[in-house]
């Protein structure tokens, strides 16, 4: 990356985290990432055993460079920015997209507190959400 250091005010990927070797690219945008600068990474996780089986049942549905992030990796990443925070998503919601065809503030609200107010997120959620600054809405 040719960008001099602490350029960026804002750097935002969704569903790119996961294609890279995080070794290589997360000290990267670290480094152009501004002293103030804010980060929103959207990325799919591996902790739902449901979800992983889903994933192998339909390999065509991904790239074959895609690997969720799991803990390790969530913590190698958030250990790069400072002020970090992560809100998990994608449990029930997920179920009421396929169920009913649609996403209900329900289940929005249940997945809220089941996966980050009881911390559950690691092992139910779909995605993540990694970011600085103020509560971030999914």
């Amino acid at each position: 990356m040719n960008f001099p250091d602490r350029t960026f005010d804002l750097i935002f990927a969704r569903g790119v985290l996961n294609h890279l070797n995080l070794q290589e690219a997360v000290p990267k945008l670290s480094r152009v990432l501004s002293n103030y600068g804010k980060v929103v990474f959207a990325e799919p996780i591996c902790g739902n055993p449901l979800i992983t089986i889903f994933r192998y049942l339909t390999p065509h549905l991904r790239t074959p460079d895609e690997k969720p992030l799991n803990k390790n990796d969530i913590k190698y990443v958030m250990s790069f920015i400072k002020n970090a925070n992560i809100k998990y998503y994608g449990c029930l919601t997920i179920l009421s997209a396929i169920l009913f065809k649609n996403k209900y503030p329900l289940f929005e609200k249940i997945d809220d507190m089941l996966l980050n107010k009881f911390k559950l997120g690691p092992y139910l959620a779909w995605a993540c959400i990694i970011f600085t600054g103020q509560d971030i809405k999914t």
